[in-house]
C-alpha cells in the first residue's frame, strides 16, 4: 500500500526530470576550466541519483514485489490495472517489459554498455567519462534512469503540459543570450569569438543549434494548437487575413532582431495590439490570442539564434524536422493539398541545396556570412568538412579487425578480437584512435589533439560499442520512428509495417553502398542514416497518397499534435547527430522525449478511446484445480481496494506553485551563469538585467495562460491575481536569495600575500558550486512537495519498520554525489585557478592548487600533466641544486602516476620523454646526461608506438639524438617525420639545425627556406637564414631576412644590431647608424656601452656618396672574385675599398678568409682582430680566431676564443662549438 512518503518520492522523480530539462541546457560554470559539458553532466548525474534513490524508497514503502507505477494509479483509473483486474491477475514484470515499447532496446543498450565498459581498453575512463566530455557509462545510465522513471511516472495530462511548457520556456533565455552575444552585449569575457557565431549557454555554435532544433517542434506545436483554437469555426478569409498579419510581424521581428536584440522583442510586444483587435473582430477571448503572440515570439527568437550560429548540421536537421512536422500535420488534418505542398516544398528545398552547392552561378552566394554555409555542405577539401572526412578516414581503419593495439609495456590488447563487435569502450576513442591518426589532420587541427568523437553518431557507436552496440542503437531509433508512426495512425497493418521497414532499411543500405562505391568508406557513417531518413520521408509521402483513408478521431487531437512535434524533433536530432556530436542537452531531451512518446502512444492515447466491453468467460477448470483455487481464496484475505476520493480541483494558487518553483530554478541557474562579483549589473547596457526580466515576464504570462486553458472550474479574478502574485514572489524570492549569497561568496577579497591565502581564495570560488547544488536540491524537494498537492494522499505517512534503511540511503546518496560529481567540478575550479597563477609564473601557488585538484580527483591524469609541468618549470627557475633535484623528482613521480592511470594516452609517454630530454640538457656530468637521454629515447619509442603517425614525436626523438651528437640517427628520425608529413615546418627547422651543425650551409639554407615557404611567419628560420647569408657573403639577402624578422618582431634587438653591422659591411653608414641607434634603445644594460662606442665610431666614418658607391662596387667585385676562387685579385679589390674606408667589417672579414685559405695565418688573425675591434661581438670572427689559434698550436688562446664564441653562438651552432671546445680540451691535456 502506498504511503505519503511513497507519493513524495514519486513526485521527487517528477521534479527530477523537470529540473533536468531546465538545468542541463541552461547551466554552465565560468569558474571551472571546462565550463560547459562536464559541468552540466555532473549536475544531471546528481539529479538522476536523487531520482533513483527516491524510486528505491518508493518501492520499499509500497512493499517489495508490489506494483511500482505512479501513485496516481492508486487513486485513479488505469487501463493496465483494469485490464489486469479483468483477467484476475496483474501483469508480470516480464510482460510489462516486453509489451512496453522501447524498453527492450533500452535494456539491450544497458547490457551492451556494461559489456563494452568491462572489455574497454581504458575501463576507468569508460565508466566515469573522459576529462573533456564525461559521457561515460555512468552518464549514459543517468539518462536511462530519467527515461525509465519518466516512463513510469508520466500519466496525467497536466504533467505532459507542464513538461512541454518547461521545455519551451527554458529555450527562451538560451536563445536570447545568443542574440545578446551577436549584438556584442554579452557581459561575460569569453576567450573565443561568440559574436560572428553565437554559442549561448552551450559554449559551441553547433551545440546550441542542436539543442534548439529539439525545442522548436514543441514550440511550433503549441503555436499550431493556439491557432487551431483561434481559427475554430472561422472563415477562410479570416484565417488568410490573420496569417498575413502574422507573416508581416514575423518578418519585422526577424529584421529588427538582426539589427538589434531588443528590437525583435519590441516587435513581439507591438504584435499584441493587432492580436487584441483580432480578438474583438473574431469574437474570441483575448486570452486565446496571448499564447499565440508569446509562442510566435519565442519561435522566432529560436530561429534567429540558429541563424546566428551558422551551423549547417542543425540547420539540415531543422529542415528535416519541419518537413516531417508539416507532412504529418497535413495527414492529421486530412489535407491532401497540404501534403502536396509539404512534399513539393521538401523537393524544392533539396533541389535548391543541391544546386546551391554544385552550381558555379551561385558561387558568390556561398560566400555570404550566414546562408552561405548551407552552400558548403559537400565541402570536403577545406574547413570543418575536411576535418570530418579525415577523422572518418581514421575511423574506417579503427573499426574493422586489425593488429592489436599495444600498451607502453609492449603488451598487446588481449581483447582485440572483440573490438569489431563490442568496440573500444565508451569515451575510449581518444586513446584508441592514435594509431590510425591521419597525418594530414594535423594541418587543420591542433597537432597535440586526438579526436575523441567522429562527428558522426554511426561511427561513434561503432567505435565505442562495436557492431552489436550499433545494431542495438539503430534498433532503438527504428523502434522510435516505427511506434511514432504507428501511434499517429500511419502504420496500421502488416503491409504498411513491411513497406516502412523496407524503405527505412532498404534506402539506408542502398545509399550506404552507393556512397561507399563512389566516395569511399569514409562516408558510410553519413550515408546510412541519410538513406534511412530518405526512406522515412518517402514512406510518409507514399502513405499520404496511397494508403491514407482518413478517419482520425478528434478526441485524439491534443495528443496527436504533441506526438507529431516529438517525432519531428527526434527526426531533426537523428539528422543532426550524424553531422556533429550528441551533447548533454540533446541526449537528455532525446530520452525524455522518448519516454513522453511512449507514455502518450502506449498509455494516454488509448485512454481517450473507450474500449468495447467484453464479458470474460473463464474456462472450466478441473475439479482438483477448482478446490485448490477455493482454498487459496479462503487463505488469502484481499486487502480492501482504496476508493477514489472526490475532491475539488486545486485552485490557481496551488496549480501555480510548481511553476513558480520551476521558474525559481531557472532564475537561480541564470544567476549562477551570468552574475559575477566583478561585473556590475549595468555592464553592456544592462543586458543581463533585461534577460532576467524578459524571461520572468514571458514565463509568467505563458504559465498563467496555460493554466487558464487547463482549468475547467471557475475561479474569480482575485484567485488568479493571487496566483500571479505568488508566482512573482516565489520566483523573485529564489532569485534574490541566491543572488545575495552567491555574490557575497565571490565578493570577499582575500589578501593573497602567501600560499595559504591563495588556497583560501580558491576555496571561496570552489564553494560557489556546493551552494548552488544545495539551493537546487532544496528547490527540487520543494517542487516535489508542491506536486503532492495535485493528488489525493493516503492516510499512512510511512512504514516505520524501514527507519534504519533511509539514513543509509541518504548518507550514501550524498557521498556518491560529492565524490563522483561535485568534487569532479570543484577539482576543475582549483585547476583553473592554478592555471591563472601558472600563467603569471607563480609556480608555488600553481603547484598547491594543482595538488588540491588531485586531492579531489586523484584519478584525473589531466591534472597530473600540469602539476608535473609546473614542477619542471619550478626546477628550471631555481639555482639551488638540492631544490632543483627535489622538484625534478616530484615532477617525475607525477608524470609516472599519470601514465599508470592512463597508459594508452600518448601524451604521458611523450611527456616522460620530454622530461628526460630536459633533464639530460641540464645535467653537468656526461654520464648523467647520457643516462637521461637514453631514457628519453626509450620513452619516445613507446610514444611513437602508440602514435606512429605523429610527425612531431619523431622530430623530438631526433632532437635527442642530436643532443647526443649522433647526426646519422638524427637524420633518420627526421626522414621518418618527412615520410609522414612533408608540410610540417618544424621538421625543416630541425633539419636546418642539423645541417648547420654539420657545416653544410647550402643544405641548411634550403631547409630553412622550405620552412619559411610553409610558414612565412617563422621568425627562427628568417633569423638563421640571415646568418647563413652573411657567412656566405650574401649581404643583401642577409639584410632582407633580417628585415623580415623585424616585420614579424619589430622590437627584436639582435636583428636591429645585425642590420647595423650588415649595413656597415655594405658601406651604408647612414642606415647602419639608424639601426644601431634602434638597437641601442632595445639593448640590455651590459651591451649599451659597446653599442654607444660603435655608434660613435660609425658617425665618425660617414663618407661621401660617390665614395660610398665606389666602395659598394669594390665589395661586389670582391665577392664575385671570391666565388670564382681568384683570391689574389679579390684581395686587391678589398684593399681598394679599405683605402676609401679602413673600417669596412666585411672587407676585413673577407681578407681574413683569403689569408686563411692561402695559409697566411698571422695576417688572417690580424684581419679577424680588426673585425673584432669594429664589431666586438662578431661570433664568426671569434670562432675563426679559435680555429686559427688551434692551427698555430696556441691551444689556450684557441680555447679562450672558442668559449667566447660559444656565448655568442646561435642555438643551432652551440652543439658544434661545444664539440670543438671538447676537442681543444683533449689537445690541451690535463
Amino acid at each position: 500500500m502506498p504511503t505519503k512518503l511513497s507519493v513524495f518520492c514519486d513526485k521527487v522523480a517528477e521534479a527530477g526530470w523537470l529540473t533536468a530539462i531546465i538545468v542541463v541546457p541552461l547551466f554552465f560554470n565560468v569558474y571551472s576550466s571546462r565550463v560547459f559539458e562536464p559541468d552540466k553532466l555532473t549536475l544531471l548525474r546528481s539529479i538522476a541519483l536523487v531520482m533513483a534513490v527516491a524510486w528505491v524508497v518508493k518501492v520499499v514503502e509500497k512493499g517489495l514485489g508490489r506494483e511500482t507505477g505512479p501513485e496516481s494509479w492508486t487513486h485513479g483509473d488505469s487501463e493496465e490495472r483494469n485490464a489486469a483486474d479483468s483477467v484476475g491477475s496483474k501483469p508480470t514484470f516480464w510482460r510489462r517489459v516486453s509489451q512496453t515499447p522501447l524498453v527492450l532496446p533500452t535494456l539491450a543498450l544497458v547490457f551492451v554498455y556494461i559489456l563494452s565498459t568491462l572489455f574497454s581498453i581504458t575501463p576507468w575512463v569508460s565508466l566515469w567519462g573522459s576529462y573533456q566530455r564525461l559521457q561515460g557509462t555512468y552518464t549514459t545510465f543517468s539518462y536511462i534512469v530519467i527515461f525509465f522513471l519518466a516512463l513510469e511516472g508520466l500519466r496525467r495530462r497536466e504533467q505532459l503540459d507542464r513538461l512541454v511548457t518547461v521545455v519551451i520556456l527554458v529555450s527562451l533565455p538560451i536563445s536570447l543570450y545568443g542574440l545578446i552575444q551577436h549584438s556584442q552585449l554579452d557581459p561575460l569575457p569569453w576567450g573565443g569569438d561568440v559574436t560572428s557565431r553565437v554559442a549561448s549557454n552551450m559554449g559551441n555554435s553547433i551545440f546550441v543549434s542542436a539543442y534548439l532544433v529539439m525545442a522548436i517542434p514543441l514550440t511550433l506545436a503549441r503555436l499550431v494548437s493556439s491557432s487551431l483554437t483561434v481559427f475554430e469555426n472561422k472563415s477562410l478569409w479570416d484565417k488568410v487575413m490573420f496569417l498575413f498579419v502574422l507573416a508581416i510581424f514575423v518578418v519585422a521581428q526577424l529584421y529588427a532582431a538582426i539589427l538589434y536584440v531588443w528590437g525583435g522583442l519590441l516587435v513581439v510586444l507591438i504584435f499584441f495590439i493587432p492580436l487584441f483587435g483580432f480578438s474583438i473582430y473574431l469574437e474570441k477571448p483575448f486570452r486565446q490570442f496571448v499564447p499565440f503572440g508569446c509562442y510566435s515570439g519565442i519561435l522566432t527568437t529560436q530561429l534567429i539564434c540558429i541563424y546566428f550560429s551558422k551551423s549547417r548540421g542543425p540547420m539540415l536537421g531543422l529542415l528535416g524536422g519541419l518537413y516531417f512536422f508539416s507532412l504529418l500535420f497535413a495527414v492529421w488534418k486530412r489535407s491532401r493539398k497540404g501534403a502536396f505542398i509539404a512534399v513539393g516544398s521538401a523537393v524544392a528545398v533539396v533541389s535548391f541545396l543541391v544546386i546551391f552547392n554544385l552550381s558555379d552561378a551561385l558561387a558568390p552566394l556561398r560566400n555570404q556570412p550566414y546562408i552561405g554555409r548551407l552552400g558548403r555542405i559537400f565541402e570536403t577539401e577545406s574547413g570543418t568538412g575536411l576535418v570530418r572526412v579525415l577523422i572518418w578516414e581514421g575511423v574506417v581503419e579503427l573499426v574493422p579487425p586489425h593488429e592489436p593495439l599495444e600498451f607502453p609495456s609492449s603488451e598487446p590488447d588481449r581483447w582485440n578480437f572483440l573490438r569489431p563487435f563490442l568496440g573500444y569502450g565508451p569515451e575510449a576513442m581518444y586513446v584508441a584512435y592514435n594509431r590510425f591518426y591521419p597525418p594530414d589532420l594535423a594541418h587543420v587541427e591542433a597537432r597535440n589533439a586526438s579526436p575523441d568523437r567522429s562527428h558522426n553518431e554511426t561511427f561513434d557507436a561503432l567505435v565505442i560499442t562495436g557492431l552489436v552496440g550499433f545494431v542495438v542503437y539503430m534498433t532503438l531509433f527504428s523502434s522510435l520512428f516505427y511506434y511514432g508512426l504507428k501511434w499517429l495512425g500511419l502504420i496500421t497493418n502488416s503491409r504498411e509495417r513491411s513497406v516502412f521497414l523496407c524503405l527505412w532499411l532498404g534506402f539506408g543500405f542502398l545509399v550506404m553502398v552507393g556512397f561507399w562505391r563512389v566516395l569511399g568508406a569514409n562516408f558510410v557513417g553519413v550515408a546510412l542514416p541519410f538513406g534511412m531518413v530518405i526512406g522515412l520521408g518517402i514512406y510518409l509521402a507514399i502513405y499520404t497518397f496511397f494508403f491514407y483513408k482518413g478517419g482520425t478521431r478528434e478526441e485524439e487531437a491534443p495528443y496527436r499534435i504533441l506526438l507529431i512535434a516529438l517525432l519531428s524533433a527526434l527526426v531533426a536530432h537523428f539528422i543532426e547527430i550524424h553531422f556533429g556530436i550528441a551533447i548533454a542537452a540533446t541526449r537528455t531531451y532525446f530520452w525524455v522525449y522518448a519516454a513522453l512518446m511512449v507514455v502518450i502512444g502506449h498509455y494516454l492515447r488509448r485512454e481517450t478511446v473507450p474500449a468495447p466491453s467484453k464479458v470474460a468467460v473463464p474456462a472450466e477448470l478441473p475439479k482438483e484445480q477448482r478446490r485448490a483455487k477455493r482454498r487459496r481464496k479462503r487463505q488469502a484475505v484481499a486487502p480492501p481496494r482504496p476508493q477514489p476520493t472526490v475532491e475539488a480541483p486545486p485552485g490557481p494558487a496551488i496549480s501555480m506553485m510548481p511553476y513558480a518553483l520551476l521558474t525559481g530554478i531557472v532564475m537561480v541557474t541564470m544567476v549562477f551563469d551570468y552574475r559575477t562579483a566583478h561585473l556590475p549589473i549595468a555592464t553592456r547596457s544592462y543586458s543581463v538585467l533585461w534577460l532576467f526580466f524578459i524571461t520572468l515576464l514571458f514565463s509568467g504570462i505563458i504559465i498563467t495562460v496555460e493554466l487558464l486553458k487547463a482549468k475547467t472550474s471557475q475561479h474569480d479574478v482575485a484567485d488568479w491575481l493571487l496566483a500571479f502574485l505568488l508566482y512573482f514572489v516565489i520566483s523573485l524570492g529564489c532569485l534574490f536569495a541566491f543572488h545575495f549569497i552567491h555574490i557575497g561568496q565571490l565578493s570577499v577579497q582575500a589578501n593573497v600575500a602567501n600560499i595559504a591565502e591563495v588556497v583560501r581564495q580558491a576555496d571561496r570560488v570552489a564553494n560557489t558550486l556546493p551552494i548552488y547544488y544545495l539551493f537546487l536540491f532544496f528547490l527540487l524537494l520543494g517542487l516535489a512537495t508542491a506536486l503532492m498537492r495535485e493528488v489525493p494522499l493516503p492516510a499512512r505517512t510511512w512504514r516505520i519498520t524501514n527507519w534504519w534503511l533511509y539514513p543509509i540511503l541518504m548518507v550514501g546518496l550524498i557521498w556518491i554525489i560529492l565524490v563522483t560529481n561535485l568534487n569532479v567540478i570543484r577539482a576543475d575550479i582549483y585547476y583553473k585557478q592554478g592555471q591563472a597563477y601558472d600563467n603569471k609564473q607563480s609556480r608555488d601557488a600553481a603547484v598547491e592548487l594543482y595538488k588540491k585538484s588531485l586531492t579531489l580527483a586523484p584519478n584525473e591524469d589531466f591534472y597530473d600533466l600540469f602539476l608535473g609541468r609546473a614542477y619542471l618549470e619550478r626546477a628550471q627557475e631555481t639555482n639551488d641544486s638540492a631544490q632543483r633535484s627535489f622538484f625534478l623528482d616530484q615532477g617525475l613521480n607525477v608524470l609516472l602516476q599519470a601514465r599508470v592511470i592512463n597508459p594508452l594516452n600518448t601524451d604521458h609517454s611523450a611527456n616522460l620523454a620530454r622530461y628526460y630530454r630536459a633533464r639530460g640538457g641540464m645535467a653537468s656530468e656526461p654520464v648523467d646526461k647520457e643516462k637521461y637521454l637514453n631514457q628519453a629515447l626509450e620513452y619516445y619509442r613507446q610514444a611513437t608506438s602508440l602514435s606512429p603517425h605523429n610527425a612531431q614525436l619523431f622530430n623530438e626523438w631526433g632532437l635527442v639524438y642530436f643532443m647526443m651528437g649522433d647526426h646519422d640517427r638524427t637524420m633518420e628520425k627526421y626522414q621518418q617525420s618527412l615520410a609522414l608529413d612533408q608540410e610540417f615546418e618544424q621538421t625543416y627547422l630541425q633539419l636546418g639545425d642539423l645541417y648547420m651543425a654539420k657545416k653544410e650551409l647550402d643544405q641548411a639554407a634550403e631547409a630553412y627556406s622550405k620552412a619559411v615557404e610553409l610558414n612565412p611567419s617563422q621568425v627562427q628560420a628568417h633569423s638563421t637564414l640571415s646568418y647563413i647569408y652573411s657567412q656566405q657573403g650574401k649581404l643583401a639577402q642577409a639584410v632582407e631576412e633580417n628585415l623580415k624578422v623585424l616585420e614579424l618582431k619589430p622590437n627584436d634587438y639582435a636583428s636591429h644590431k645585425n642590420l647595423a653591422i650588415l649595413y656597415q659591411q655594405l658601406g651604408q653608414i647612414d642606415e647602419a647608424i639608424a639601426k644601431a641607434e634602434a638597437a641601442l634603445s632595445l639593448a640590455p644594460e651590459n651591451d649599451r656601452a659597446s653599442l654607444e662606442d660603435y655608434i660613435a665610431q660609425l658617425k665618425g666614418r660617414q663618407i661621401s656618396s660617390p665614395d660610398r658607391d665606389l666602395i659598394q662596387t669594390y665589395l661586389s667585385q670582391g665577392q664575385d672574385l671570391l666565388q670564382k676562387g681568384d683570391l689574389d685579385r679579390a684581395a686587391e679589390v678589398y684593399f681598394q675599398a679599405l683605402a676609401l674606408d679602413p673600417n669596412i667589417v666585411s672587407a676585413h672579414s673577407a681578407l681574413g678568409y683569403i689569408y686563411a685559405q692561402q695559409g697566411r695565418f698571422p695576417e688572417a688573425m690580424e684581419e679577424n682582430l680588426t673585425v673584432l675591434r669594429l664589431a666586438p661581438n662578431d661570433y664568426a670572427s671569434h670562432k675563426n680566431l679559435s680555429i686559427l689559434y688551434q692551427q698555430l698550436g696556441r691551444i689556450d688562446e684557441a680555447l679562450a676564443e672558442a668559449r667566447v664564441a660559444l656565448g655568442l653562438a646561435p642555438e643551432n651552432e652551440k652543439a658544434a662549438v661545444e664539440a670543438f671546445i671538447a676537442q681543444l680540451q683533449q689537445q690541451a691535456g690535463p
